[in-house]
């Protein structure tokens, strides 16, 4: 599933990211980047989500019209 994420998103997702990456930072810090990755990535996951269900039931719903004319 693709995950939409805004610029600010993406940008945060990055910062965070770095820091999980950096065996120099220490553990608490890396712990917390992780924890807010996951709160901005799974935000993002559930907006993509709700977003596809959508559109998908509106093309449902514009093929059954499209069937009725």
């Amino acid at each position: 599933m693709k995950v939409l994420v805004s610029s600010k998103e993406k940008w945060q997702l990055e910062q965070h990211l770095e820091v999980l990456n950096n065996p120099y930072e220490s553990i608490a810090k890396r712990r917390l980047a992780k924890s807010k990755f996951d709160l901005i990535y799974n935000r993002a996951a559930t907006r993509s989500y709700v977003c596809t269900q959508t559109q998908s039931k509106g093309k449902k719903l514009a093929q059954l019209n499209e069937g009725e004319h």
